[in-house]
């Protein structure tokens, strides 16, 4: 059975931080070892309430998610404090 590595952070793909190219590279690492990777990065453009389900996209081959990145104040305290994620 393959085993699946999820990688969560705040990079922004496919290459709109240096950190997406960081991740990109790592993440075809871990497939060459046999690993699947699946991506889950943030994007800015999102409404807040986005459904991070129904970002999903392909991402030089990798299984990609989005999470919306908070704006406001009111939506920051509403994503350190919430547990809905």
């Amino acid at each position: 059975m393959k085993k699946t590595i999820i990688y969560v952070g705040g990079f922004e793909l496919p290459d709109k931080n240096a950190a997406a190219h960081r991740v990109l590279s790592n993440a075809k690492i871990f497939r060459d070892l046999g690993y699947d990777v699946w991506l889950i990065d943030i994007d800015k453009s999102l409404d807040f309430n986005s459904n991070i389900l129904e970002t999903e996209k392909d991402v030089q081959s990798f299984k990609c998610w989005s999470a919306p990145y908070p704006k406001s104040n009111n939506e920051w305290i509403k994503y350190l404090t919430s547990i809905k994620h």
